[in-house]
C-alpha cells in the first residue's frame, strides 16, 4: 500500500520547496509513500521550482481549474487503485 500526500498549489514560487522539503522530512517506516504535486497552472516560478525537485511526481494543468476541482479530481483517481 502507498499513502499519496497529493498537494494542490497555485502561484507557490515562495513557500513550495519549503513544504516538499518538510514534507520529505516525515518518516513513515510502516508504508511508501508518495508526494504529488499538482500545478494548476502557475503563473510564477512554481513550474520551474517544481520541475527541479527530485523524488516527486509533478502534474501541471493548462488550464486553471481550482483549487476544490483538483484535490476531488485527483483523490478520485488515486483511490480507484
Amino acid at each position: 500500500m502507498t499513502l499519496s500526500i497529493i498537494v494542490p498549489t497555485y502561484n507557490s514560487q515562495r513557500s513550495i520547496t519549503e513544504l516538499v522539503r518538510r514534507i520529505k522530512l516525515v518518516k513513515i517506516t510502516s508504508i511508501q509513500t508518495e508526494i504529488i504535486i499538482v500545478d494548476d497552472a502557475s503563473k510564477d516560478n512554481t513550474a520551474k521550482l517544481l520541475k527541479d525537485i527530485p523524488g516527486i511526481t509533478y502534474i501541471r494543468h493548462k488550464k486553471n481549474t481550482g483549487a476544490c476541482e483538483k484535490r476531488f479530481q485527483y483523490a478520485r483517481h488515486y483511490s480507484s487503485y
